[in-house]
């Protein structure tokens, strides 16, 4: 068989000679996509990645924040308890002084009326001042007064440094509760 010529293919000319078929392209892989698709599960995998680190850097972050602002809590709430004890220790010297005073006070004003029926002004004072006497004496006995207090440990601490020399009258009991 002859091949065909260009004049068998123009339609003026031909002689009706089949036209084959182009053949059929083959089908290539085509690795724009696959690329684009692997580029993209990449740039995915990036992102999760990031997200990830920044969150766990952010959560690090987060926790010292949160340890630092316990410990400045901590210390604060123990100078806190601190000056509340020694403030506590203060007021209750001042009071057990107080007390102290109207005892003998009042101690004092119901001898005086009791020796007053019975007793001339001049042994009736002598009698009050030997009484008074005897009773500041009894106070300041180790057998004969003895205090017992209950407190936290920090309270108690600084009552026990401001106590003195009248430490020894004094039962200091550290309760559980702060």
């Amino acid at each position: 068989m002859t091949p065909p010529s260009l004049a068998d293919a123009l339609p003026d000319f031909a002689h009706s000679i089949p036209v084959a078929a182009p053949a059929p392209a083959l089908k290539v892989p085509q690795p724009v996509r696959n690329e684009a698709a692997l580029a993209e599960k990449r740039l995915e995998e990036a992102v999760t990645k990031a997200r990830e680190e920044t969150a766990a850097e952010l959560t690090a972050k987060h926790e010292a924040e949160l340890a630092a602002a316990r410990a400045r809590h901590e210390e604060e709430l123990a100078q806190l308890q601190q000056q509340l004890g020694a403030e506590m220790a203060v007021a209750l010297i001042n009071s057990l002084q107080t007390a102290e005073q109207r005892v003998m006070d009042a101690a004092g004003e119901m001898t005086a009326r009791i020796l007053g029926l019975a007793l001339t002004d001049k042994l009736q004072e002598k009698a009050l001042e030997e009484f008074l006497a005897r009773l500041q004496d009894a106070l300041k006995d180790d057998d004969t007064l003895r205090i017992r207090i209950e407190g936290n440990a920090v309270m108690l601490e600084a009552l026990r440094t401001r106590l003195g020399k009248r430490a020894h009258q004094f039962e200091l009991v550290q309760t559980t509760s702060p």
